[in-house]
């Protein structure tokens, strides 16, 4: 008898491990989606918030005698925190939800830079230059141009070390001048340009 209630105690005690773990994992689960759902709530908010920005800016120019001006002194510049303005009010404690919105044509951009401007980076070889040209070589019929749509995509044409792409504390790295956004022409905005992209 003493031996079969022994045998009764360790199923028992094995089952609700087994339902003690069981319900930790679905616990977890439970955290694991709430977290991804805030996260995707305030990644979309912030979105929304940045293309409100965008899309007032004439108006606020406009009203700032500002218009036609694009610098970092202007409210689109500044980081929004969308908890602190009260915006997301499902947020906890110690999260962080803010929005920075950079200018486009505040980096030289891959698509747009003439061939001169693109030969005065360091790093990046005549070969790697050439093909950049060539897809976006305006003789070539529309649907056959190609754009980057990521300077990651520069990475897969020329094999950079992570000095160049990161840079140092002497020179700046790739990843911090190149774009690939920008106005025609390669132009870039002197106003929201950085000193390492100026230079």
């Amino acid at each position: 008898v003493l031996v079969s209630v022994l045998w009764i105690l360790a199923i028992l005690t094995v089952i609700s491990l087994g339902f003690a773990h069981r319900a930790m994992l679905e616990r977890r689960m439970a955290w694991y989606a709430l977290d991804r759902d805030q996260a995707q709530q305030m990644a979309r908010a912030a979105a929304q918030r940045g293309l409100f920005e965008r899309q007032n800016k004439q108006i606020l120019d406009a009203y700032n005698n500002q218009a036609g001006y694009t610098g970092l002194d202007q409210r689109w510049a500044q980081p929004i925190d969308l908890i602190e303005e009260g915006l997301l009010t499902q947020a906890a404690e110690g999260d962080i939800c803010e929005v920075s919105i950079q200018d486009s044509q505040s980096r030289i951009s891959l698509n747009q830079a003439p061939q001169e401007g693109l030969e005065n980076l360091k790093g990046i070889n005549k070969q790697t230059i050439s093909t950049l040209l060539k897809l976006r070589d305006p003789s070539t019929p529309y649907h056959q141009q190609t754009f980057l749509h990521s300077i990651e995509e520069l990475r897969s044409m020329q094999d950079f070390s992570e000095k160049e792409w990161y840079g140092d504390k002497r020179r700046p790295g790739l990843v911090n001048v190149l774009g690939v956004a920008g106005a025609a022409y390669g132009r870039l905005n002197v106003n929201t340009a950085s000193a390492e992209v100026l230079a």
